[in-house]
Parts: structure tokens; C-alpha cells; sequence
């Protein structure tokens, strides 16, 4: 008995940002280039094939669309050969149902932006085992929380310097989207995890935060546009409830970012 054998070119494993479950095959669409085929798995997990990378990045993008999850554009790296089990993960859009007693933070920004939020307590950050530079790192976290999938920032003495999407673990490492822009050292640097947001198109977002302590903390909020940080502030957080700010809308100069 003969079969053919159709060579898969990636792994992603899907998850709610919010709730940390996988998100099942009914409420994920792919937007795939021509040709190109992915199957669901149990668990979250989809197989792709038939893609063709980019000749100058050695990667191919693929939208993933959804009902209730804002879209997410996903990077393969299909030209290395490898084939990873890449993490996704989510964020619960506005159409989807906010469970009681949700952390809320919402506000009205520029069209098409980004909204980086940070919540720093002591128990939120985490440090390098070694001194970072490139695109793979060792990160030392108390709770041995998975960090595939997630935005991850690095702050410099308590100063935001860069954001990054760490795409895959691999054997004690990190391995990142893109190399960070300079080298970090073990002493003095933290990093934090990241959740965030686009606005839509009239500017307005609406953010489930699942990083919130019972007594509240501090929120570095960020706001990214073309690549590049235009606004950062800082806000208290209140448990349980919705938290309205917005920089963009009051233009309160603490919101502006100052140039290093």
C-alpha cells in the first residue's frame, strides 16, 4: 500500500492571550498565499504547507483572521528548513464577552496604532542570565512561565528601551523575531512581558489585562506607530474594572515621549 507524503513547512500553536487556553480550529480563518494549505490539530496546533518564503527575509506571512480575536500576522521561517512549533498568541477583540471582574484598560489613540502595556510590580519582572545581544537570549523567570508567543520588553534602570516577540523556545533559549538593537547586561536590565492592541480605524481600543495584582500597580503604557515609540505615559491600574486613559485625547504633555 502506497501513500503520499506531504512534507509539512511549520507549526504554529495557537492561545487566548487573555485566558492562556489554545483556541480551537472553528474560531481561527487563515489567510493563506496561493497554494498554500494548513490543517488543525488538537490542542491549537496547525500544520502548514505548500508556502513559498520571501527571497530576501526567508519568511512567509500569513494572516490569521478571527470573530472574537484581533488579527495576527505571523512570521514563518520556512527557507531555514527547520520547523518549530511556533507560538501565537491572540488578543480577545471587542466582539467577544467580557467575563465579570475583567481588568479593562480602554482609550482612543491614532488610528492604526499599537498599544504596548507594561505592568511593573516586583513580581512581574524578569532577568538575563547572561548578557544579551542577537536574536537568541536566556531569560531567568521564578514561575518557569512559557514566554513563546509574547512581546517582551527590555528596560534599561527602569527606563523602556525596546520591545520584541520572542517566536519559539528552544532548549534554554529564547529565540526572538528580530535581533535587539544593542547588547544587553545582566545587571540593571528587566524585562517585562507585554500585552497589547491596534486600534481600529477611528482610534479606539479595548485591552483585557490579565497582569494586574488584587491591590493594582503601575502601567507603562506605549504607543507605536510606523516602528517608532510617539507617546509613553504612566498610569495606575485599578483591578476588576474598567481603566479609561488616553494621552492622545487629553494631550497631557506627561504623555509625550521624550527622545533618549
Amino acid at each position: 500500500m502506497s501513500g503520499i507524503h506531504i512534507r509539512a513547512q511549520a507549526v504554529i500553536q495557537i492561545f487566548d492571550d487573555f485566558s492562556g487556553k489554545a483556541v480551537g480550529a472553528g474560531m481561527v480563518r487563515p489567510v493563506l498565499p496561493q497554494n498554500a494549505w494548513m490543517v488543525a490539530k488538537e490542542n491549537g496546533i496547525y500544520v502548514l504547507g505548500g508556502l513559498v518564503p520571501d527571497q530576501n527575509s526567508g519568511k512567509c506571512v500569513i494572516e490569521l483572521k478571527s470573530p472574537v480575536y484581533e488579527s495576527f500576522f505571523c512570521e514563518l521561517p520556512v527557507a531555514s528548513g527547520e520547523c518549530p512549533c511556533i507560538r501565537v498568541r491572540m488578543t480577545p477583540s471587542a466582539s467577544m464577552p467580557v467575563p465579570p471582574g475583567t481588568t479593562v484598560l480602554e482609550g482612543k489613540e491614532e488610528p492604526g496604532t499599537r498599544v504596548m502595556v507594561i505592568c511593573i510590580y516586583p513580581a512581574s519582572e524578569m532577568k538575563l542570565l547572561k548578557d544579551a545581544q542577537g536574536e537568541k537570549i536566556q531569560i531567568y523567570r521564578e514561575h518557569g512561565e512559557e514566554l513563546g508567543g509574547r512581546t517582551i520588553a527590555f528596560f534599561e534602570k527602569g527606563k523602556f528601551s525596546e520591545a520584541v516577540r520572542v517566536v519559539y523556545e528552544d532548549e534554554g533559549f529564547s529565540v526572538l523575531e528580530q535581533p535587539v538593537k544593542k547588547i544587553y547586561r545582566r545587571a540593571g536590565t528587566g524585562i517585562y512581558c507585554v500585552q497589547e492592541i491596534k486600534t481600529d480605524d477611528r482610534g479606539n481600543f479595548y485591552l483585557w489585562l490579565n497582569r494586574i495584582p488584587d491591590s493594582g500597580c503601575e502601567c507603562v503604557i506605549l504607543t507605536e506607530k510606523n516602528g517608532e515609540i510617539i507617546r509613553e505615559y504612566k498610569e495606575q491600574i485599578q483591578p476588576g474594572i474598567r481603566n479609561r486613559f488616553s494621552a492622545y485625547e487629553t494631550g497631557k504633555k506627561a504623555g509625550k515621549r521624550e527622545d533618549k
